[in-house]
């Protein structure tokens, strides 16, 4: 995993360079994870199409989300919205109309908003497609992003690792490299919401909820092993990734050095 250095996004890395449980390598410069990509410069856009010969982008927000920051054009790439959520989730999408800091009263815990995604009908349906639409990419890089790059793109992740056989405490590192910038991030926001609502409480569960933590991606995976009793079985019983799929993209994407 290596983080790329962007001046329009922040939380960009390459799932690339990462060994699985076999001892085998994935190829670097094919699976790039991100926070929402419009802020994207001409020089991060030319980067991503000279450096990654960028194909694909697959954007997990909401029409709301993209109608207020849409991705930037890049030519030569297919853009693909799979929206993981139908409407707005409160400190997941953030969303500029529903950014009143009174919201946050009512904010639920991160981890509902986690077992939401992995057992939600819809939310199941709508990861299948990401994943499939990643890994049927042959022709050069995919980047798959949300807003934050955090949760909706974080399970992603995990997924794609998984396919990939890569042990849960490497996908759970992956995970936790979004604090390198959610933490100072989630500061300033958290204080923010203090300085209108005066209410330590509300600030501190938002710093709290827009970082990564442990807790939210195991109880992910302690849902999944509920479902279907291993993650590997949850990807081909519930995700519907067949065995043959899955073997494709291992030949694709992974090297034994």
């Amino acid at each position: 995993m290596e983080t790329i250095l962007l001046e329009g996004a922040r939380n960009v890395r390459d799932l690339g360079n990462t060994k699985n449980r076999y001892g085998e390598v994935i190829r670097t410069g094919i699976l790039l994870r991100a926070d929402a990509l419009h802020s994207l410069t001409p020089e991060d856009i030319r980067r991503l199409q000279d450096d990654y010969h960028l194909r694909t982008i697959i954007d997990m927000r909401t029409s709301r989300e993209i109608a207020e920051k849409p991705d930037r054009i890049i030519e030569g790439t297919e853009y693909r919205n799979i929206r993981i959520f139908e409407e707005a989730r409160t400190g997941v999408t953030r969303e500029h109309r529903a950014s009143g800091p009174e919201r946050f009263r009512h904010m639920p815990p991160m981890t509902d908003i986690y077992r939401e995604i992995v057992t939600g009908d819809y939310t199941v349906q709508q990861m299948r497609l990401v994943l499939q639409c990643a890994m049927q990419e042959d022709s050069g890089t995919v980047i798959f992003h949300c807003t934050a790059g955090k949760d909706r793109t974080g399970l992603a992740a995990m997924f794609l690792l998984a396919l990939l056989d890569v042990d849960y405490d490497t996908i759970k590192e992956d995970y936790m490299m979004t604090n390198t910038t959610a933490i100072e991030d989630a500061g300033k926001f958290a204080d923010a919401v203090y300085e209108q609502l005066h209410d330590q409480q509300i600030a501190d569960h938002i710093r709290t909820a827009f970082i990564a933590k442990e807790e939210y991606l195991d109880t992910a995976l302690r849902c999944i092993e509920d479902q279907c009793g291993t993650l590997d079985r949850y990807i081909e019983e519930r995700l519907g990734i067949s065995a043959e799929e899955k073997e494709a993209f291992r030949r694709r994407m992974l090297i034994r050095p």
